[in-house]
Order: structure tokens, then C-alpha cells, then sequence
């Protein structure tokens, strides 16, 4: 999954986005997108996605308390 393309889905789910380049990863460029619900405080961080440039998405930090939760149905 591209930035862009994770940037699209949590958009869709309510949250903003902010992303910035973190260092290299090998000879690969690595970028960190964090979100953050909207309305939330700027400091906050609810999830935060690292991406490498010709890999794509490659890790997920979900916050327990205030990230993005699923809503699970008994047909589950």
C-alpha cells in the first residue's frame, strides 16, 4: 500500500494526516504518515505508518486508547 493510498483510507474513516521523511532504510527513502482523528488535538497520534519507497507500506503503530477500533458483528 502507497502513502497515498493509506492517506485515502483514513481519510475515509475520519482522520487527518500528516507525513514527513524519517531516514533511510538501506538505499530506500522511508516516510512515516501519522494520523490522527479529526478535531483531535495537533499532538496527538493515533496511528502512525511507515512506508519504504519501492516496498510500500512496511509497519502499523496503532494507539490501544484512541486509534481506530473495529466494530465486530456476530456474523463475524
Amino acid at each position: 500500500m502507497s502513502p497515498q493510498k493509506a492517506t485515502a483510507a483514513m481519510s475515509g474513516r475520519g482522520f487527518a494526516s500528516a507525513a514527513s521523511a524519517c531516514g533511510r532504510f538501506g538505499p530506500f527513502e522511508q516516510t512515516r504518515t501519522r494520523f490522527r482523528a479529526a478535531g483531535a488535538p495537533a499532538s496527538r497520534v493515533d496511528v502512525v505508518a511507515y512506508f519504504v519507497d519501492s516496498i510500500g507500506l512496511t509497519c502499523v503503530v496503532v494507539d490501544a486508547l484512541t486509534g481506530p477500533r473495529s466494530r465486530w458483528t456476530e456474523s463475524d
